[in-house]
């Protein structure tokens, strides 16, 4: 054991001799990375093939620690988290090629993954007819490795009370970093709405996008307190509560407060067993309002002043504009669903892709 141990250490150390010489002679410092990487191959491969699951809980750990990296302006990944969404997509299908029987009939035939199937081919048949093929075959691509890996994986290895509770522990810990940090960051700033823009990165893009993880993550932190027993964690529970609250209203996002409300009345709804009926209205009311928008143009007469409609520097002025039709942002998404509804009208069946 001894001389098999003492063996790899010459070999490795051989390798980066060899590795380090070539690097000063093509003056390419990547080349001393290279036997660091081979010799961390069988484990790699050890963790790809039998141990699959901790690139899962890895994966889940680096979510909220994760940045947005863009090689040219039309394309760019969440790094790292992405490149293991791809890696444990291509493992998944390889191992589904291995064996077909791998997903239980159970499963594929449940009602929301069959809507969830009917949806991906309805996307891959509006890649072919898209306008723009590369660019719908990219979102469809991007589509699948988010499937695989948060609606199909959870199901193997959140398959138990503790590895619920593991998954959580995994989400919510470097979610606590990145929101604490925020908010000490924001302090410097005297927590203006203006400095929203700056202090979420590298983490994330900007306000919204950090927000709206963090709002779904406060349902997961609010029943992990609901659930915990007397005990001094649930008070680490409440404090973590208050303190997530506290940096979803200081983030500034009309959406993540709108989600966070309704988000609450969902909850009532689905105990109330209302939930249906809701979605039902709310899709009703859309599709009227919506049509009563575009029917003679009567989206016209909302049009914002250009000389007005601009981006705001103070929370109350910005939630003024938005009461008047005002708010630059507002006035985008406004007309946006105006374009996306006299579309439909084009293209009723395929759309554009």
């Amino acid at each position: 054991m001894a001389l098999s141990l003492r063996i790899k250490y010459v070999i490795g150390a051989v390798l980066f001799l060899v590795a380090g010489t070539a690097s000063l002679i093509r003056e390419d410092p990547v080349l001393v990375v290279l036997p660091f990487v081979a010799i961390l191959l069988p484990t790699i491969y050890e963790v790809c093939v039998y141990k699959t699951k901790w690139l899962f809980y890895g994966l889940i750990a680096l979510l909220p620690l994760s940045t947005e990296i863009n090689f040219t302006p039309s394309l760019g990944i969440d790094f790292p988290d992405e490149i293991l969404m791809m890696l444990l997509t291509a493992l998944f299908l390889i191992k589904v090629v291995y064996s077909p029987t791998l997903l239980p009939r159970s499963f594929i035939n449940h009602p929301l993954i069959l809507i969830l199937l009917l949806h991906l081919i309805w996307v891959v048949i509006t890649t072919i007819f898209s306008s723009d093929p590369l660019l719908s075959a990219k979102y469809l691509l991007a589509k699948t490795w988010f499937i695989v890996p948060f609606v199909i994986l959870p199901y193997y290895f959140i398959n138990s009370k503790t590895r619920l509770k593991l998954v959580s522990i995994l989400l919510l810990t470097p979610m606590g970093f990145v929101v604490i940090q925020s908010l000490v960051r924001h302090a410097f700033f005297q927590f203006s709405f203006e400095s929203v823009k700056e202090i979420y990165w590298p983490f994330f893009r900007n306000h919204v996008n950090f927000s709206a993880m963090l709002v779904c993550l406060l349902a997961a932190l609010f029943t992990a307190y609901k659930l915990t027993p007397p005990h001094r964690y649930k008070n680490i529970l409440l404090l973590g509560l208050v303190i997530g609250l506290t940096s979803v209203i200081l983030a500034y996002s009309r959406g993540a407060w709108a989600a966070l409300i309704i988000g609450i009345a969902a909850s009532w709804l689905l105990r109330k067993r209302l939930i249906g009926w809701s979605i039902s209205a709310a899709v009703i009311c859309l599709i009227s309002v919506g049509t009563w928008f575009v029917a003679d143009n009567k989206y016209l007469d909302f049009s914002p002043d250009y000389n007005t409609t601009v981006f705001h520097k103070d929370i109350n002025d910005h939630l003024q504009a938005t009461v008047q039709f005002k708010d630059v942002s507002n006035a985008e998404r406004f007309y946006r669903w105006i374009a996306g509804l006299n579309m439909i009208v084009d293209k009723p069946l395929t759309g554009f892709g």
